[in-house]
């Protein structure tokens, strides 16, 4: 169902593929492999994360700055003062780079840095996210322009209450 919605608001064939990394699996249209492969005319269309999901968990390793500072280059040349370079799956939570760049994208700096009221929210959100393992926690469908700047629809978590419930929370 997902899948058809996406290639419905997608203006060029997509070349949907799934990576498992750390707990979470990384849903993605890798275009320019077909392009590569002789299968479809090229676009100006960057390959793109289009979701992930799976559970939280104590980071693996230490966060590799170097990695988000190296991606593309310096973050104000190419995407300007009011953009940081992220994780997509934060790292608190799990998300890794690990040489497969999915996991980073270009995000709002007040949100990232929690300096607006959604960005508060957000902080909350993955504050909470890290304090429980194996919380569940996923990122909705998300375009990227030429400039990997990157548009997220939906991201939340779904827990475990104090009351042995169930609670969900969005950023939308």
């Amino acid at each position: 169902m997902w899948l058809e919605a996406y290639r419905v608001m997608t203006a060029r064939d997509v070349a949907v593929d799934r990576m498992e990394l750390n707990g979470f699996s990384y849903i993605f249209d890798n275009y320019t492999m077909r392009v590569a492969m002789g299968e479809a005319p090229a676009s100006p269309v960057e390959d793109r994360l289009v979701g992930a999901i799976g559970r939280s968990s104590a980071p693996v390793s230490k966060r590799e700055g170097s990695r988000l500072q190296g991606w593309v280059g310096p973050t104000e040349r190419y995407f300007g003062k009011e953009r940081d370079k992220v994780h997509f799956i934060a790292h608190t939570i799990g998300g890794l780079v690990d040489g497969v760049e999915l996991n980073v994208f270009a995000k709002r700096r007040d949100l990232n840095r929690g300096w607006s009221d959604a960005g508060k929210r957000y902080r909350v959100m993955e504050q909470h996210s890290a304090a429980i393992p194996a919380l569940s926690a996923s990122a909705g469908h998300c375009t990227r322009t030429r400039r990997a700047r990157q548009h997220l629809s939906n991201t939340g978590f779904c827990g475990p209450t104090s009351r042995g419930g169930w609670k969900s929370s969005t950023t939308d």
